[in-house]
């Protein structure tokens, strides 16, 4: 906000016309914000302030949007008309270009811009719509993302593990989910797990049971999800598949994960394993600055390690987080000038440095803060040989959502015994197939 010194008599007319005047020149910029953990809010806080005192005349408006129910209320905003921020993070890229509730951004993409952030990252926000050519950049990439094993080394020692040395077969995962998986006060009731395996709410189950699949060959189509195109033959209902279900099922079958698997959020699993009841936890980067401090008030240790390799090779995936410019804005060029600051080493370095996320800025990521942090080590290994979680065709295709909606309750009843495998990775395959015809 611009502010104004006065001297000497000013009429009322004159503040009122100054203040107008102010008023004109300023732009509000709304933001969706959709990671809500107290880390995030601290961390986009920081960047929101700093761009607002480097741009006295734009204002940055942050609204919570929680990602469970983000999707929905975009599509709602969309069909109606009006209702939809200037920007912010969009879930599924493809989808997002597919509907048209963002704007294509080829003409404010400078070399420079381009040049400071990673050629992979600009790989998985520009492409075609449904094959018209040419290709559009639908969204700037802020974050790479993966996800990993964290594990408790403290836990791993006590029950006399090498604390140092990760499983890295899925046989030996969960012969080590099993041992670790005890009645640590004697009551006769089990009170620590070796793994907390996740089938509630969104996004976490598919990247959990998908890279499972892809342990032991099971895949959505043949081949690099990079490299995939429209028309791939799905390739989902196979041996690999169902063994890797399989795999995941048999360690909640055996007690391995608590029985509060089948609705276990993301958000559970962090909290269980902060709270020393699992042994193992497949998470994010953004969940390190908040482990680091627990594990450190409890005088506990913990490791990160990939994802353990089975007969299809690793099951590791990264994806790109991307803001975008909705298509109701009515100013593309603030919300240009705020996704080129976001988006720099010094927004980045506020935001992330807090939350943990890994920035997609070349120069950010150069910082010691990641580039001398073992935990990093292990992520960045991760995303360096991963491929993409799924093709970004089907979400083009409009199959985005339907691993949420149909995938995971099929998932869950599978662990529940109400359905058998078998048939459960054959329904996800014909429904997926079904989608995209």
């Amino acid at each position: 906000m611009h502010r104004y010194v006065v001297r000497g008599f000013v009429t009322a007319a004159a503040v009122v016309a100054t203040t107008a005047l102010a008023s004109a020149q300023d732009v509000e910029l709304v933001q969706w914000q959709t990671n809500l953990r107290p880390p995030d809010i601290e961390g986009i806080t920081a960047l929101t302030n700093r761009f607002m005192e480097l741009h006295p005349d734009i204002r940055i408006q942050i609204e919570s949007t929680p990602w469970d129910t983000h999707p929905q209320k975009i599509l709602a905003a969309f069909n109606a008309g009006s209702g939809l921020p200037d920007v912010g993070r969009i879930g599924n890229l493809a989808q997002a270009a597919a509907v048209g509730y963002v704007q294509p951004l080829d003409e404010y993409i400078d070399q420079a811009w381009r040049d400071s952030i990673f050629d992979v990252a600009w790989a998985d926000a520009e492409f075609s719509v449904d094959g018209q050519q040419p290709a559009h950049i639908w969204g700037v990439p802020k974050m790479l993302a993966t996800e990993v094993w964290f594990y408790n080394k403290t836990m791993f020692d006590a029950a006399g593990l090498d604390p140092e040395s990760a499983p890295q077969s899925v046989e030996e995962f969960k012969d080590i989910a099993c041992q670790l998986t005890l009645d640590t006060d004697g009551d006769g009731r089990v009170d620590q797990w070796g793994v907390n395996l996740t089938a509630g709410a969104e996004g976490g189950p598919v990247r959990q049971y998908t890279m499972a699949a892809h342990s032991f060959g099971g895949r959505l189509v043949e081949g690099s999800y990079v490299d995939s195109q429209i028309g791939d033959e799905i390739t989902w209902n196979s041996e690999g598949t169902v063994e890797g279900f399989n795999w995941l099922k048999s360690m909640y079958d055996e007690g391995c994960s608590p029985p509060s698997t089948i609705s276990d959020t993301v958000r559970d699993v962090a909290n269980n394993f902060r709270a020393g009841r699992v042994a193992m936890a497949f998470m994010g980067p953004w969940e390190l600055e908040l482990t680091k401090q627990t594990f450190e008030e409890n005088g506990w240790e913990f490791g990160l390690m990939r994802f353990p390799e089975g007969p299809g090779g690793r099951g590791e995936f990264a994806y790109v987080g991307a803001l975008g410019m909705f298509s109701q804005t009515q100013h593309p060029e603030e919300v240009i000038e705020y996704l080129k600051f976001y988006t720099s080493a010094e927004g980045l370095a506020l935001y992330m440095h807090v939350n943990g996320m890994i920035p997609a800025n070349k120069e950010a990521l150069a910082d010691p803060f990641y580039s001398e942090d073992p935990y990093y080590a292990t992520l960045l290994e991760t995303i360096n040989s991963a491929d993409l979680p799924a093709p970004k065709w089907l979400g083009l295709r409009g199959a985005g959502t339907l691993m949420d909606t149909i995938w995971t309750p099929l998932y869950q009843r599978m662990l529940a015994g109400e359905i058998s495998v078998e048939d459960g990775v054959k329904e996800m395959h014909d429904s997926l197939a079904a989608s995209i015809q």
